[in-house]
């Protein structure tokens, strides 16, 4: 639904209970009856609470991680993300200085950094963003369980690098991988992002209780790496007018909407790696030859990106057997 107070920029809200139970809404007539109902009620806001959230970045990148954000932010096949990164980890000709190697060995499943690639980050960003943005402490991120930990993290050889500096050396399709790698590398030294928050419960009348919530960017922190940038998902402001208890709100309209239960999605890249990953099936290095097998094998196909059953392959668990076999060979 949409509100607003007095003259204000309208806002969205959520009907959430009724006669303080879950909302549930079983069938268009009762519906109906509900939305009537509720349009001629008094809406005025309940209570309000302020607080400051802060959002932490993400580990620089294992392999795994990097062919879900890639599958994800760029739409590359696994298949399509390790070549890229053999390429840019072989080395890239820079002009004047040669053959470069660009990032680290890229099949890993440390979250590990060197001192040396710490030094790196701290200077640049301290240089570049000033020292509110770099933590007191290196940010430190857990391995997985079953981490091997042989290599570091997937990382630039050197911060100075930028994507911006090197821009004219590279394909579109290398830049877009490494400025995916450089941004998450040096956004995982970075501080937090700080976001103030506001949770709103609104009454209307006596039955019904709907709720809202907004935040605001109050510092940039590590999301000023990506600023600009299309290759990430970025949070977006949701600004809500100045609200206290006891204000009148106006129902500017009412959207019922109802919702299905719908199966689990088909697996595309990302959720297959991760998969894999969660059950143990293969190593980082077998995970873009595990899913280009059994696409060669017949036992899915590839449309818009996600992965399809062939029609006689009869079950999923035939599947899973399938790629079982093929990571231990």
């Amino acid at each position: 639904m949409k509100l607003r107070k007095a003259k204000s920029a309208m806002f969205d809200a959520e009907l959430t209970q009724v006669d303080g139970k879950k909302l549930e809404l079983h069938d268009e007539q009762s519906t109906s009856v509900l939305v009537k109902d509720f349009e001629q009620q008094p809406l005025r806001v309940d209570a309000v609470k302020k607080s400051e959230r802060k959002r932490k970045p993400s580990a620089p990148f294992t392999t795994s991680s990097l062919q879900q954000d890639a599958a994800r932010k760029l739409g590359f096949t696994s298949r399509k993300t390790m070549m890229l990164a053999q390429q840019l980890y072989e080395g890239i000709d820079l002009g004047r200085h040669g053959a470069t190697g660009l990032i680290t060995y890229m099949r890993t499943d440390s979250t590990r950094l060197s001192d040396l690639a710490l030094s790196d980050a701290r200077e640049f960003i301290q240089a570049q963003f000033g020292a509110d943005y770099m933590p007191a402490k290196p940010n430190v991120y857990a391995a997985g369980k079953k981490a091997q930990d042989a290599h570091e993290a997937i990382r630039p050889t050197s911060t100075e690098l930028t994507p911006d500096s090197i821009e004219k050396y590279l394909n579109k399709d290398q830049l877009k991988l490494y400025t995916l790698i450089w941004q998450r590398f040096t956004a995982s030294q970075m501080t937090p992002a700080v976001y103030d928050t506001m949770s709103i419960m609104i009454k209307a009348g006596d039955r019904y209780t709907v709720r809202t919530a907004g935040s605001k960017l109050k510092f940039a922190g590590f999301t000023a790496v990506y600023a600009g940038a299309d290759t990430t998902k970025k949070e977006k402001d949701v600004l809500l007018p100045d609200l206290a208890a006891g204000d009148v709100l106006n129902l500017e309209k009412t959207l019922p909407q109802q919702h299905f239960t719908e199966p689990p999605p088909r697996y595309n890249d990302a959720s297959l790696v991760k998969t894999l990953e969660e059950k143990e099936i293969g190593r980082p290095s077998t995970y873009a030859p595990i899913i280009e097998t059994i696409q060669a094998r017949g036992y899915v196909q590839r449309i818009d990106k996600h992965f399809s059953r062939r029609s006689w392959v009869s079950s999923l668990s035939i599947c899973w057997k399938n790629i079982s076999r093929i990571s231990s060979m």
